[in-house]
């Protein structure tokens, strides 16, 4: 199970490293790819280019967060717990955030179920890591 939960962390890290280019982006590029995937015209303003670059920062730094303690899980429980259930949380307030703003029904349908269910496979993950742990440590003990 630990190599599983660190395979999926190391897989959310590597998601939310695409983030980084985002906050690169040019307003025009914004724009286009707003317009493109059929949202309409792009407000534009500093208020929605700051949302979106800062947004996809600390899309970025959350990834590089579950990077770092994903190496070595088990010394890093609450962490992971607390990353799991906000990928949850996150993950259902998303789907509701989607839906009030019309964002299109593939992106609501993608996005937050996507992120919660990482979120929930990392809990799964992470009970079934620290299972085995204790089991290891018992007959470790057992065997002394």
């Amino acid at each position: 199970m630990k190599k599983w939960l660190v395979f999926i962390l190391r897989f959310d890290a590597f998601a939310l490293s695409f983030a980084l280019p985002a906050v690169f982006l040019t307003d025009a590029f914004i724009a286009s790819t707003h317009e493109q995937l059929g949202m309409g015209p792009y407000p534009g303003g500093a208020v929605t280019e700051y949302m979106a670059r800062s947004l996809a920062a600390m899309y970025f730094m959350r990834g590089v967060l579950v990077w770092l303690v994903a190496g070595r899980p088990l010394e890093h429980v609450l962490v992971v717990r607390y990353l799991g259930v906000t990928n949850v949380v996150l993950g259902i307030a998303l789907v509701a955030i989607d839906w009030v703003s019309g964002m299109p029904w593939w992106w609501t349908g993608a996005e937050g179920p996507g992120i919660a269910i990482v979120g929930g496979i990392i809990l799964f993950l992470l009970r079934g890591a620290r299972r085995e742990q204790a089991a290891s440590a018992t007959a470790s003990e057992r065997g002394s």
